[in-house]
């Protein structure tokens, strides 16, 4: 793994700094207004991005590049190997010891889809446990609802506890297509594991259901209703109230399917004045007093 090789300087950090490490770690990427929401919502825009400044020039973070085949840029937050030092040792025993986005634009889609509204405000019967905590968590410290594999790593799993329920939803953020044997093992991952309720899947257009679909159907697959599908297009345009077009609760939004769950409050919680609504939250990076796009 490349280390960060730029001039650090060595500091105590304080509260809200190592928190915005943390995560980092646990969601690889973030912009900008991410963090803020997530963290320092009270704090000025311009006064919270010298702060990010400020751990970047002293090399506990970094901002990250890149483009699409659409061309279009992004830019992104991300932990350099001297601020994953600074934390490791809250971050518990690791199995692996993983801080780096190997795909940029692939995981901060994850990071909006998977954590969504809940940005605001996490229900108190909601938990996440992120695909970086699956990767680098040793198993035998997993929570005991987040199945203990190795056959298949999803982009997340989300717990909502209703009762004695507890409801699992596996994350799938799907922007490139894989070959149909990828999709029938995991199909078949998926028909073996009855603790996961339902898939929610974010993709990049109806061939890629068809073919997903196609290969659960050559499996034999019995759970082809427990895969929820969103188009990225719809995602892009309303985030959490854009629709599952396929699948057995196709037609809600998923804010819906969340409240429908059992989420303690409405999943489509609307941002005050003062917030920004979730897809520019996630996904759009600002411009800086000094040029810098994150």
């Amino acid at each position: 793994m490349k280390k960060n090789t730029k001039k650090i300087r060595l500091r105590i950090l304080n509260n809200r700094e190592c928190k915005i490490l943390l995560f980092l770690w646990r969601w690889k990427v973030a912009t900008t207004l991410t963090l803020r929401q997530e963290l320092a919502m009270h704090v000025n825009f311009w006064n919270f991005y010298h702060l990010l400044r400020a751990l970047m020039l002293d090399g506990y973070i970094e901002i990250r590049y890149g483009a699409t085949s659409t061309s279009k840029k992004f830019a992104l937050w991300h932990l350099t190997h001297h601020g994953f030092e600074y934390i490791k040792e809250e971050l518990g025993e690791l199995a692996d010891l993983n801080y780096a986005s190997t795909s940029l634009f692939h995981d901060s889609y994850v990071v909006a889809f998977h954590y969504g509204n809940w940005i605001y405000k996490q229900p108190m019967n909601v938990d996440l446990f992120t695909e970086q905590e699956l990767k680098c968590v040793d198993r035998s410290n997993y929570p005991f609802w987040v199945p203990n594999t190795k056959v298949h790593r999803p982009d997340g799993y989300t717990r909502i506890k209703s009762g004695n329920k507890n409801m699992i939803v596996a994350v799938e953020v799907e922007l490139n297509a894989k070959t149909s044997e990828r999709y029938e093992a995991l199909s078949d991952f998926y028909d073996d594991r009855k603790t996961i309720d339902y898939v929610l899947w974010l993709v990049s257009s109806e061939s890629m259901i068809e073919k997903i679909q196609h290969a659960m159907m050559s499996r034999r697959s019995k759970r082809i209703e427990d895969h929820l599908f969103v188009l990225l297009e719809d995602y892009e345009k309303s985030g959490w109230s854009a629709k599952i077009v396929s699948g057995g609760k196709s037609k809600l939004a998923v804010s819906e399917f969340y409240y429908q769950l059992g989420a303690n409050i409405p999943t489509n919680y609307v941002p005050t004045s003062s917030q920004l609504d979730p897809v520019t939250t996630f996904l759009k990076t600002v411009r800086s007093p000094n040029g810098l796009d994150t």
